[in-house]
Parts: structure tokens; C-alpha cells; sequence
């Protein structure tokens, strides 16, 4: 009986075709991506295929992940040119995909997460769906990489089993994303850029009475702190807010995870001395935090154990006087280890700093950029490094501005190529990807004979490259923070 196919149907057929290259699949997902726009049954259909393959891959995790195993056991035994990939070991993407299978595992547990895949329609859940589009994205991606690179380099497997297995994973990945990318396309095509300056509207609630400041600060009004009350209040403010305001989701989950989960999930901050990631388990959901609040008729931040919480959150989100400058000491450090007596480092003003991001993104970005000026540090001449903070206003609001400079340091190529060599990829999208929405970046140096500015993150105001009248003096990053 001959059954007439979809678009849907087609596009998947063609999508797991393993003659069609990466490319031509890649151009094949972006062309048919905006059939799916304006056709809910399409869409609903994709998703349902999706679910179905979630609870078919929670099943066969435990399968996946000795397969995995097996194929690290092997990894170890091949030559060291086999073990790096654009700086990563392949047995490093591996770690990162057992990881990601790992939390995915923990996700698919999670009464909410459950409650936000059967109810599609609501936009805060299309989120939610998107979020889980990119697990599978970056394990798909991760677990490629290394069949291609060892198919690439067949000539030194001998064992056709490992082949096999390698061959069964590809397989894997094939019947379980190449789906999953059409729905993630369409919503990425989609979705809206964070915006620094909403970060900063956002972040302004935690000041105002009648928004989310007493999630932070003690309660000062002349009656009871009646939790339940509080929360319903404050979560109707927090939801109302992220549907108005394009935050970055990385911010929009923290803050749910600290102060609204119905179900308290661990969350991320980060140490006192910034040298180290911190898991919690105790929030504004927790029984044993409300419970207390309750019969105590008290704000948790009488606790002192809620209120090592409470600054646990406000460490990841905001910098505030001194810590800017105990965040680049400790990166410092890091990145430049023993040879850090080497170098010339100036600092000016960053005691008097306070904005609001995500601090661990942060990290994670000023990380990259001392990396690449130690890098690029080969002659003395070179190993001076000044960095600054200044601060003032623009419009409606206030602005924070860090300054990283690497003296004496410019780069030799030209600008068109140092545009599409930049364009979200190896230190310069890493970077990008940490700051994006809870800044603007710019570089500014001597590109072609003429001091240049790149402005890498920006408003839609702001062009791509403009020259500049002002001594360059090397290579400086300008990160610009809003604050309301």
C-alpha cells in the first residue's frame, strides 16, 4: 500500500541518508527549516518523534554509555595523534559526553522538566524544549568528532570490533538526532538574541520592593515574613519580567533554580576565592529552608546557613567591590602559573567595580583572553598586561567598562580574514559564547596600518569594524556592562 509521505517525513528520510554529506545535510536543515514556521502539525509531529526517542535513549543509557567506555579504553591505547582536536583530547569529549548523558539522565527525573515536554504550546516551555535540542546537539557533535577523526585515520585500526562499535554509534546517532536538528533549527532561526541592557533591567528587581529584592535582602516591613506568600508574589514578577525582557537562559535558570523550582535542583556558584565551581542543593524550594521560615515566621537570611546560600547566589551574579580584582588575580594565576612573576601586570580601579552577569561565564571568558595573551608572550616586550575599569552613564543607565590590554601585541592578517577566522570560532567564540547577552565586546588594535575597533558583541546600532582616532598601544578587549 503506497502511503504519502510528508515534508517532515521526507526531509527525515534525506536527513539519515549517509551518502549526503555534512555539508549538503547542513544546508538541507537550514532551506526546509522555515517550512516548519507556519505549520503546527509539522512542528508537533517532530517533537512527538523527539519524546519518543527520549524515553527510548533514557532506556538504553546504561548500553550507550559502555559503549562509550569501550571505545575510551581503545582511544588510550592510540598514538598521541589521535588525542587532539582544536585543543581537546578526544577522550576529553568523551568525559564531556558521558557527562552530558549524565545530566540528561537527571533532567528526564525531573517532575518539571516532564510537566514542560507534554505542554508545548506555552513559549516558556518551547525554551525548555530548545534547551534540551542542545544536549543532544552536543553530544551528537562530541561523539562525531570521534568517529570521524577515527575513521579518518582508519589505516591505524587493525580490530575490526572497534570499528564495528564505532560504526554502531554513528548508527545511534543517526536514528536519534538528525530529527531533533530540524525542530532545533527552526527554533534557533527563531529565538532572540540576549540583550546586555535587559540583564541590567532584570537584574534592577533585586532592589525594588515590590519586585525580587527580598529574595537577597532581609525582609524591613512591619509585619511577619509570610514565605508562601512571598514566593507566589515573586515568582508572578519573575514571570512576567523574562517574557518581556530577551535575558540569557543561563541567567533565567539560575534564578529559577535558586529561588522557584517546585522541586529544589542543585545549582552552580562559585567560591569566595573564585578558584572553584560549588554545587548546592538548598534554595528557596527547599522543604527544609521553608520549613524553618514558616515556624519562624522569619526571612531565611536570619539563618546563617540561608544566608551562606543567599550570598552563594549573589556571588554568581553580580561583581561588587573588591572582587572584580580577586576574580583576575585568581585567573591570573591560573593561566599563567609559575611564569606570572614574568610579567609586567598593571591594575587600575577595579576595587571600585559592581555590575551583575554570570560570574562563572566570566571566569570562563577572562580565562580565554589571558590564555591568548600568554600565547602571543613570547619576547619580553610583550609580557605587560594593564587592566582597568571605568565607569559612567549612557542614557538610562550606568555603565561598566573593563578594560584587558596586551602591549605591544597586534595582529599580522588582514581584516576580512581576521573577521571570517573570528566569526564564533576557537578563542574568539569561546569567549563570545561566555559574554554574549550579559555584555558588548570590542577589540581594539592596529589591523591593516589603522587603528581598528572589532565590535564583536553589539547592539544592532553599533557596525561591525569602525576606525578610531585614539593611540593604540596592542591588543585591548573592552567588555561593556549595564546597570540600573
Amino acid at each position: 500500500m503506497f502511503v504519502m509521505k510528508s515534508k517532515g517525513d521526507f526531509i527525515i528520510d534525506l536527513l539519515v541518508n549517509r551518502k549526503i554529506s555534512e555539508n549538503d545535510r547542513e544546508r538541507l536543515l537550514q532551506l526546509s527549516a522555515k517550512e516548519f514556521e507556519k505549520n503546527d502539525d509539522e512542528y508537533l509531529k517532530i517533537l512527538s518523534e523527539i519524546e519518543s526517542f527520549k524515553k527510548i535513549y533514557q532506556h538504553e543509557q546504561d548500553k550507550v554509555t559502555t559503549k562509550i567506555d569501550n571505545v575510551l579504553d581503545y582511544v588510550n591505547e592510540v598514538s598521541n595523534s589521535l588525542l587532539s582536536v582544536s585543543d581537546l583530547s578526544v577522550s576529553k569529549q568523551f568525559r564531556e559526553g558521558r557527562t552530558i548523558l549524565t545530566d540528561h539522565n537527571k533532567t528526564n527525573n525531573n517532575e518539571e522538566y516532564k510537566k514542560n515536554i507534554n505542554n508545548i504550546e506555552n513559549k516558556d516551555n518551547e525554551a525548555f524544549v530548545f534547551k534540551q535540542f542542545n544536549i543532544f546537539k552536543l553530544l551528537k557533535f562530541q561523539l562525531n568528532k570521534l568517529n570521524r577523526i577515527l575513521f579518518l585515520k582508519k589505516n591505524n585500526i587493525n580490530n575490526k570490533d572497534k570499528s564495528d562499535l564505532i560504526a554502531t554509534i554513528q548508527d545511534d546517532i543517526n536514528k536519534s538526532n538528525y530529527e531533533l536538528e530540524i525542530g532545533m533549527i527552526q527554533e534557533n532561526e527563531n529565538r532572540k538574541i540576549p540583550n546586555p541592557k535587559h540583564v541590567a533591567e532584570f537584574m534592577s528587581l533585586f532592589n525594588k520592593r515590590d519586585g525580587l529584592k527580598y529574595l537577597t535582602h532581609d525582609f524591613d516591613e512591619n509585619t511577619d515574613f509570610n514565605i508562601d506568600e512571598f514566593l507566589r508574589s515573586a515568582f508572578q514578577v519573575f514571570s512576567d519580567h523574562t517574557r518581556e525582557l530577551d535575558i540569557p537562559p543561563s541567567l533565567w535558570r539560575i534564578v529559577k533554580e535558586f529561588a522557584f523550582d517546585s522541586k529544589q535542583a542543585s545549582w552552580t556558584s562559585i567560591s569566595d576565592d573564585y578558584t572553584k565551581d560549588i554545587n548546592i542543593n538548598t534554595g528557596w524550594a527547599s522543604e527544609e529552608l521553608r520549613h524553618w521560615s514558616k515556624q519562624n515566621s522569619l526571612h531565611p537570611i536570619r539563618n546563617e546557613k540561608y544566608e551562606g546560600i543567599i550570598n552563594d547566589f549573589k556571588r554568581i551574579t553580580r561583581i561588587k567591590d573588591p572582587n572584580l580584582e580577586k576574580l583576575i588575580d585568581a585567573t591570573l594565576v591560573k593561566v599563567l602559573e609559575k611564569d606570572i612573576t614574568s610579567y609586567e601586570i598593571k591594575k587600575c580601579d577595579l576595587d571600585k567595580a559592581d555590575f551583575y552577569t554570570h560570574v562563572k561565564f566570566l571566569k570562563i571568558a577572562l580565562e580565554t583572553i589571558f590564555k591568548e595573551i600568554k600565547d602571543r608572550s613570547s619576547s619580553d616586550y610583550r609580557k605587560k598586561i594593564t587592566i582597568s575599569y571605568e565607569f559612567g552613564i549612557q542614557d538610562e543607565f550606568f555603565i561598566r567598562k573593563l578594560y584587558i590590554t596586551h602591549h605591544n601585541s597586534y595582529p599580522k592578517k588582514e581584516l576580512q580574514v581576521i573577521l571570517r577566522e573570528w566569526k564564533e570560532k576557537g578563542s574568539i567564540g569561546k569567549i563570545s559564547a561566555n559574554l554574549e547577552g550579559y555584555c558588548y565586546w570590542s577589540v581594539e588594535t592596529i589591523i591593516e596600518d589603522k587603528p581598528s575597533r572589532v565590535n564583536i558583541l553589539r547592539d544592532n546600532d553599533t557596525p561591525a569594524v569602525e576606525t578610531i582616532d585614539s593611540n593604540v598601544e596592542g591588543f585591548t578587549h573592552i567588555l561593556t556592562f549595564y546597570y540600573k
